[in-house]
């Protein structure tokens, strides 16, 4: 269960990740793990995986900065996973 920094964190991922994803209903982002470091995966599309990590890890990375800039303030350090949903196939 999610507490509220947590779940504000969540719902922000969440909102950032679909604004970059062409099938951004198929986004699911869940927090795996997590108190002072939080790990949250983020299961997208196939086709939109790529974008989401981008060249080199470039977007996830960022994506994690801009996550940690609160969460350091608290002592806390946030992680993103980024993997394709399985129940969607593999990219054609």
């Amino acid at each position: 269960m999610m507490n509220g920094s947590q779940r504000e964190i969540h719902q922000m991922l969440l909102s950032v990740v679909r604004s970059l994803a062409d099938s951004p209903d198929q986004v699911q982002v869940e927090l795996i793990s997590g108190e002072e470091n939080a790990l949250f995966r983020v299961e997208a599309a196939p086709s939109d995986v790529g974008r989401l990590i981008g060249k080199n890890g470039q977007t996830a990375r960022a994506l994690e900065a801009i996550l940690n800039v609160d969460a350091r303030r608290s002592g806390r350090r946030i992680h993103i996973e980024i993997d394709r949903r399985p129940d969607l196939g593999t990219q054609s």
